[in-house]
C-alpha cells in the first residue's frame, strides 16, 4: 500500500537481471547511523546505515510471526551509495 502523504522513497521493482545482494545476519556489536532509508508503510524497509566509516544496508521484512532484519557486508562510502541507488532504481536486492 502506497499512501499519498508518504516522505521516504519507494524503492521500485527488482528489473529483469537484478543483482542479488547478500544478506547476512545483523551484527550487533557496533554503533550506527542511519543516513537513508526507504518508507515504512511496505512490508519490507530498507535502511543505509555508516558504522566505523563505512557503509551498510539493512533490510526488515514484517511476517506474520514478526520481523527479520538482516544486512549486507561493510562496504567502502561510494560503493554503499552505488549500492543504495541501485537498490532504490529495482537494480539490486
Amino acid at each position: 500500500m502506497i499512501r499519498s502523504w508518504c516522505l521516504a522513497p519507494h524503492p521500485r521493482h527488482p528489473q529483469p537481471g537484478y543483482t542479488p545482494l547478500t544478506w547476512i545476519p545483523p551484527r550487533t556489536d557496533t554503533r550506527h547511523r542511519a543516513l537513508a532509508w526507504t518508507c515504512d508503510c511496505q512490508e519490507t524497509i530498507y535502511e543505509l546505515r555508516a558504522s566505523g566509516g563505512l557503509l551498510y544496508i539493512t533490510r526488515t521484512r514484517t511476517l506474520p510471526i514478526g520481523t527479520d532484519t538482516s544486512e549486507t557486508h561493510r562496504l567502502r562510502t561510494r560503493e554503499g551509495w552505488d549500492t543504495w541507488h541501485a537498490l532504490l532504481a529495482g537494480h539490486a536486492r
